[in-house]
């Protein structure tokens, strides 16, 4: 009962900050601008947080956010992806000062994660080993290998298009290996890292899908909550009735989703200072 209360107040506090800072943009042709970008991270970041209370805390509530959350690993993904190639593309030297610039970003975090951890579980009398200090998350893992493939793609391959269909391909292939085999490579985020795909297909189509949204906006907005309903309410019906099935649906729903989150970041600003706050301090 007093967790549910504390879930309420906390969406009543969101709810009001949205509704007081949420308004329709004068210029709609940068889908991911910095402070827009931080935002939603910030938003998302939230909602991946509720699906990480433990177990003895949680409510209804907090489960019902928390289902979203593949969702936001998915956009993570999606604006890394579309972030890489913005620098790439964008920016002098970006693969020379690679692994400077965002090797601190990912691990530093991480190990400042590890040190917080060790002093709770001290607190709790619990034993602590060395690899507790230097042990680095599955999501960094992840990304790391994720940052490797697109560092040595865009080494190799210096044709722009090509260098898009080889992060396509080959994130497709760590999706499909992942979730059909023993080989983990994406670790628990088959679906999720498809995210890296649409941040792809993002910035290599971005004029085309702006100028696809600013014409048809209302239509992009509803036809995708739409689909993000049905394709839910499909999953949960049939969720289980085979691994190919479960696979797919996931994609699609995720998919849908990714556009009405592209649709809203482009046409709305929902700045405030907790999304603010929380996007700044989420990793890429």
């Amino acid at each position: 009962m007093v967790t549910n209360i504390i879930m309420v107040l906390i969406l009543i506090l969101f709810a009001t900050q949205a509704l007081c800072t949420t308004k329709r943009k004068k210029e709609s042709n940068n889908v991911f601008e910095l402070d827009e970008g931080i935002v939603y991270k910030g938003l998302w970041a939230f909602v991946i947080m509720m699906v990480h209370v433990p177990n003895g805390y949680t409510n209804t509530i907090q489960n019902i956010i928390g289902s979203f959350a593949y969702i936001g690993v998915t956009y993570f993904f999606m604006s890394s992806s579309y972030g890489l190639l913005y620098g790439v593309n964008n920016k002098k030297d970006y693969l020379k000062l690679f692994w400077k610039k965002h090797i601190p970003k990912l691990l530093l975090p991480c190990f400042m994660a590890n040190i917080i951890n060790v002093i709770i579980m001290a607190l709790a009398k619990e034993e602590v080993s060395f690899w507790t200090f230097v042990s680095i998350n599955k999501y960094v893992l992840v990304l790391l290998l994720f940052y490797i493939l697109f560092y040595i793609i865009n080494l190799i391959v210096k044709n722009k298009k090509m260098c898009y269909i080889f992060l396509i391909i080959t994130t497709v292939l760590i999706s499909i290996i992942t979730y059909t085999t023993k080989i983990k490579l994406a670790y628990i985020w088959p679906i999720e890292v498809m995210g890296f795909l649409y941040g792809v297909l993002l910035y290599a189509f971005r004029e085309r899908i702006l100028d696809i949204i600013n014409k048809k906006q209302f239509f992009m907005i509803v036809s995708s909550f739409v689909a993000s309903a049905i394709l839910g309410i499909i999953y949960i019906k049939f969720k289980g009735v085979s691994q190919l099935s479960d696979y797919m649906i996931k994609i699609c729903l995720s998919f849908f989703f990714m556009v009405l989150n592209i649709v809203i970041l482009n046409s709305f600003s929902i700045k405030n200072k907790i999304n603010m706050y929380l996007g700044k301090i989420s990793f890429e």
